[in-house]
This record gives C-alpha cells, structure tokens and sequence, in this order.
C-alpha cells in the first residue's frame, strides 16, 4: 500500500513540475476501465503514465519510484509496455522509464534500447544504470539530456 501511495505522490508532484516548468509540458495517461456488464468493469493495462513535451520533442514515458537503489520490474506488465515503447520508438520518438530514486533523491531515465540491454542480464534496474537527470527537492529534470 505504501508503495501506491508513494508512486501517487510522485506523479502528482511530476505534474505539477511539468506545468511549471519552462519547455515542458505533460500529458497523463489516465489508467482505464471497460464495461464488460451493466455494473462490471475490469481495468484496462496503459501503455505508459505520460507524454512529456520538451521543446519540440515528444517522450513517451513511465514513471516509477522506490526507496531502494534498485528497482525491480514486474515482467508481465513490462513485456506490454515494451511491445509499446517499440511501437513508439519505430516513429522516431522517445520512450523508457524514468525512475525516482527517493533515499539518493535522484531522477534517472532508462531509455527503451537501455531497457533492452539490462532486460538481457537482470530483471532490475540499478540507479547507476540510468541517465541522471536530476534531483528530487527541490525538484529539477533536465530532460535535455535525454537528447544527448
């Protein structure tokens, strides 16, 4: 439970960076349900949290966090994101994971084709596998470093 609450936290404050920040803009993708009877539904698997807009650039992303300096991935939910980083990635776009690391207070990004070199050892991502792309309070990313 603690780990939602957590994860929630850190997309509302990644939000509201987003609309403060200057060159940047976000959209959330919004988890979903469908109607499978009157009064069922069942939830519906996104294919990431967030398109991020930097300039002129689109990134297409997932946000994670842990207090660990790993975090380990859930296969099945990755395997589906993955199918979907690829399709974004095929139209020369950019998408990944970005991942806040709240004990070292740091944001780093995992880009789609890193994903794929780590998913060949391990079924985790080690903080210093990823960009840094800057810290957690007061809050500042530099997504221009994604482009790099």
């Amino acid at each position: 439970m603690f780990a939602k609450k957590a994860g929630a936290n850190f997309e509302d404050r990644f939000q509201k960076y987003c609309y403060h920040a200057q060159n940047v803009s976000a959209i959330r993708i919004e988890d979903g349900c469908k109607r499978i009877g009157a009064n069922r539904f069942i939830a519906q698997r996104q294919p990431f949290d967030w398109i991020v807009f930097y300039e002129d650039k689109a990134i297409f992303c997932d946000t994670k966090t842990t207090l660990e300096g790993s975090y380990s991935l859930n296969m099945e939910k990755i395997d589906f994101q993955m199918r979907n980083f690829k399709i974004v990635v095929s139209h020369n776009h950019v998408a990944g994971y970005l991942v806040e690391f709240r004990e070292a207070g740091e944001f780093r990004w995992y880009s789609y084709e890193r994903l794929i070199e780590i998913l060949k050892e391990r079924k985790s991502l080690k903080k210093e596998d990823g960009l840094l792309l800057g810290h957690t309070f007061p809050m500042k990313i530099d997504f221009g470093l994604i482009f790099v």
